[in-house]
């Protein structure tokens, strides 16, 4: 009888554990993936479906190759070998929905091992909004910026009573 409570105590708490962790991996307000080393998606967020606008099942089984620009799949291989180097990694990409509307995205993976097999979760944050953001701070510098220049030859040509030194 002691063995029996002993082992539904250990399948509650295994149970218990594994709601916890899906209520979080499904609840973030990032596109969360798990890759394998092929890469190929084995699991996905509803985020994550939402951002790509994909389904579900459509998303299970696309290659990373599916969601990226042209120019990230040549990427992809030194990104993997970062990771399985390194166990985590970051960096930024542009990634592709359903419908070819390109994404700018800040990627965070990390490697973990499931039963004996060797898998990636991958956070992925759309940072469109922030690069056009700073876009504008970069075009407003440089207009401030030129006419700043313009400003202070025409200070330097010009004294204060109008004279052209």
């Amino acid at each position: 009888m002691l063995v029996i409570l002993s082992a539904y105590l250990k399948r509650k708490a295994y149970e218990d554990r594994e709601f916890r962790y899906r209520s979080y991996f499904t609840t973030m307000s990032d596109a969360s993936l798990v890759i394998d080393r092929t890469p190929r998606i084995l699991d996905v967020t509803q985020t994550a479906c939402s951002l790509f606008k994909y389904q579900r099942n459509e998303m299970i089984g696309l290659k990373i190759a599916d969601i990226v620009t042209d120019d990230e799949i040549s990427k992809i291989d030194l990104h993997m070998q970062n990771i399985l180097k390194n166990k985590v990694a970051r960096f930024e990409s542009i990634h592709v929905t359903k419908n070819g509307h390109q994404i700018a995205t800040e990627v965070h993976a990390r490697r973990f091992s499931e039963r004996n097999h060797e898998l990636i979760h991958v956070v992925i944050r759309n940072i469109s909004e922030r690069k056009e953001q700073e876009e504008a701070l970069m075009q407003f510098y440089k207009t401030t910026k030129a006419i700043g220049d313009v400003g202070g030859m025409l200070l330097l040509a010009f004294n204060e009573q109008g004279f052209i030194r």
